[in-house]
């Protein structure tokens, strides 16, 4: 099967068979009759182990990022990005979709990386709302409603101090009520050490779902470029108490080249979501392996390449 781009997906699945799609799921126990099951590979689980479960348990299609055993062909869909394709399908299909930014306390460029995402999505023609979950930092609110009203889009807030599950809650259920298509949830940063602090963020995660049961909830865990090994141990904490689902890399446009981010991804399997390269608003742009793998390790140059082919052939 020829795999396809998000917008072939939509045109696709529009056409494909005349059917109602009832909603749009990633968990294989909240499939039922007639809805899009997405498979992520995440830290814990990979959703392509569960998609021929939801196939027969009454997924009308099953996106995936390669052919899955079980599943048809005519009701398989085969996509680059299964998370770009969710977004897609999540508004397009009145699902909310609900990104939570979660990192340790410092400069990670949190808060800034929460304003990029909204104008990146806004300018993909989706309708988006911030939350001012980080109450505990008093500038915080004021530092996001600035980013906000350069993004164009709104943000529920409340007075420091306040609850931020509850912000957090309230802004979801306002979204989904005027129909948006995704919340920006911003949490206050936090050291990974601190169980008290980490506990809060799962009772936030549950907040999301209790205010909108069908959202799908994506955990974003923002490191700077400049961490060292350090970033394992803080993503393995966030992991356990938060369920990061995915990883934003910051101020890749410095002279750190963010090779920490391969010690996470391969110790804990979290994809990377978005890299930061600037400071300007239209500075987040989606992860490229390649990209990122070229940055990296720099071409050698042509002059060396013939060198070394020459010992070696000398050599043998």
């Amino acid at each position: 099967m020829k795999p396809m781009n998000a917008n072939e997906l939509l045109a696709g699945l529009a056409l494909a068979r005349p059917v109602p799609i009832t909603a749009v799921v990633t968990d294989s126990r909240k499939v039922q009759p007639g809805c899009i099951f997405v498979c992520f590979p995440g830290e814990r689980v990979d959703g392509h182990d569960y998609a021929a479960k939801a196939y027969q348990a009454g997924a009308e299609y099953v996106i995936a990022n390669h052919p899955v055993e079980g599943v048809p062909e005519d009701h398989l869909v085969i996509c680059e990005s299964s998370y770009l394709a969710m977004i897609r399908m999540a508004s397009n299909y009145r699902t909310l979709f609900s990104p939570l930014m979660i990192g340790v306390t410092g400069s990670v460029g949190k808060t800034t990386t929460i304003a990029k995402l909204a104008y990146l999505y806004k300018d993909l023609g989706k309708r988006i709302m911030l939350a001012a979950g980080d109450t505990f930092r008093a500038a915080a609110s004021e530092q996001l409603e600035t980013w906000a009203d350069r993004a164009g889009v709104p943000l529920v807030k409340a007075g420091e101090g306040a609850d931020p599950a509850a912000v957090i809650f309230d802004a979801v259920k306002s979204a989904t009520a005027r129909g948006y298509d995704m919340v920006i949830a911003d949490t206050a940063g936090r050291l990974h050490n601190k169980k008290g602090l980490m506990d809060e963020l799962a009772k936030i995660s549950r907040s999301v779902k209790k205010a909108s049961p069908d959202a799908s909830l994506e955990v974003l865990l923002v490191l700077d470029a400049i961490t060292g090994q350090n970033a394992i141990s803080q993503a393995q904490e966030f992991c356990r108490a938060a369920g990061a689902t995915g990883v934003v890399l910051t101020k890749l446009d410095g002279t750190p080249k963010g090779g920490c981010i391969i010690g996470v991804h391969e110790k804990l399997g979290l994809p990377i979501r978005f890299v930061g390269v600037g400071e300007k608003i239209d500075d987040l742009i989606f992860f490229s392996a390649t990209d990122f793998a070229e940055a990296l390790l720099p071409e050698v140059p042509q002059h060396k390449k013939e060198e070394t082919e020459q010992a070696g052939e000398e050599q043998a």
